[in-house]
């Protein structure tokens, strides 16, 4: 996993430098805009995926501190649940 998660950053470092070269896209010609429209969904397809792996870590960690008896409310304050979504993992 480590090293998806080095790829992923090294890649959202990229795509945010070429990003950020950027001042105006209403500004570039039709390639650049191509290319800056490409680094711009790669890096939000990045996020998403980073993003879904945060979130099925905290589901895990909820899972396993149910399993512990850890009541309901801490585990939304250390896992940033909501109520809701752990009380769908209880079953």
């Amino acid at each position: 996993m480590d090293s998806v998660n080095g790829f992923f950053w090294r890649q959202q470092k990229e795509l945010l430098e070429e990003i950020s070269k950027v001042d105006t896209p209403d500004a570039l010609l039709e390639e650049e805009r191509n290319r800056y429209d490409d680094a711009l969904r790669n890096y939000r397809d990045i996020l998403a995926v980073r993003n879904a792996d945060i979130h099925e870590e905290r589901v895990r960690m909820a899972r396993s501190m149910l399993s512990k008896g850890y009541p309901m409310k801490e585990i939304e304050e250390l896992t940033n649940l909501s109520l809701d979504e752990i009380e769908k993992l209880r079953h």
